[in-house]
């Protein structure tokens, strides 16, 4: 029986970080904010690019309004011209061309803005590789919030059972126990391994190849135990 694997896309498939970085920066100078290092920004990212933003700019002007609408404006301006320094990490495109031959249907589900995430997956992916993708859009409320993945769920006729989420953060993680479905925690992201097992993620996978091997052709759910 085909499964659902639904991925997160910055710091899972694809290394964003240096696109945000440059767009946080650039946003920084231009408000006369402080900059933020690498590192910072990486701590930074798994909530969308307006919590992104409101954590990396000074706390009075993240309380203020029209000070947060400015900086979000100049960040995202700065992001479209920043978005194409994004790549998608070693092996994952074997990864997902093995698991689309096993039969599981794949699904992207980001807390990026949609605009951003429709290009990039347009631009990266092979056409039909990834059969639904959704971002950051005034219809979903954002991960850890579960109606984004239920409406994919229901979308392709799954259920719990037969759906697993595949992400690199907390946040991913609470997603999937918060929809009531398998969650997967990679370790080549943006977060410590350690704190996904915390998290309680049911599965962690160090490279792209254990997640073929985490979803082989036996149920998703016979992996529950692989932590």
């Amino acid at each position: 029986m085909k499964k659902l694997l639904i991925f997160d896309f910055d710091g899972t498939l694809a290394d964003s970080l240096l696109g945000i970085h440059t767009a946080i920066n650039h946003m920084e100078c231009e408000m006369g904010y402080p900059e933020h290092r690498l590192e910072a920004v990486r701590r930074a990212i798994g909530n969308g690019a307006r919590t992104l933003v409101r954590r990396l700019i000074p706390a009075e002007a993240a309380e203020n309004p029209q000070a947060f609408a400015a900086a979000f404006a100049s960040y995202e301006k700065a992001y479209d011209k920043n978005a194409e320094n994004t790549a998608l990490f070693e092996g994952i495109p074997e990864m997902l061309g093995t698991l689309k031959k096993r039969g599981y249907m794949l699904a992207i589900l980001s807390n990026k803005q949609e605009r951003h995430l429709r290009g990039l997956v347009k631009e990266m992916f092979e056409p039909g590789i990834i059969s639904f993708a959704l971002g950051q859009t005034d219809g979903f409320p954002l991960k850890p919030d579960p109606t984004a993945v239920r409406h994919i769920m229901q979308e392709f006729g799954f259920s719990e059972e037969e759906t697993a989420l595949i992400g690199d953060s907390p946040v991913d993680v609470k997603t999937a126990k918060n929809a009531g479905i398998m969650s997967v925690a990679v370790t080549w992201g943006y977060t410590a391994r350690e704190m996904l097992a915390d998290e309680g993620a049911d599965a962690l996978a160090g490279a792209p190849e254990e997640i073929t091997e985490i979803f082989g052709h036996k149920s998703a759910l016979d992996t529950r135990d692989k932590v």
